[in-house]
């Protein structure tokens, strides 16, 4: 393939992923009247974490949106 190909191909693959974060992130916007999450994380975006375990990877993100056992004790109690 040119090197012309290859850069259209990765434009395109770029503009797609910016149109489906847009579509995404319009949604999120949506169902924020009833999404206790969305004060959280406002704004959706990419977060590669691929040096983690998957298990490290899954803690990371539980913290980051305050999953954690007092959080779930303290909601439990009510």
């Amino acid at each position: 393939m040119s090197f012309k190909l290859v850069s259209f191909y990765i434009y395109l693959l770029l503009e797609l992923t910016k149109h489906c974060l847009k579509i995404c992130q319009t949604k999120w916007d949506g169902c924020s009247s009833n999404n206790k999450l969305h004060p959280v994380k406002p704004h959706l975006g990419y977060c590669i974490v691929t040096h983690l375990s998957r298990r490290d990877a899954v803690i990371l993100r539980r913290l980051c949106i305050g999953h954690t056992r007092v959080n779930q004790i303290s909601t439990n109690k009510r």
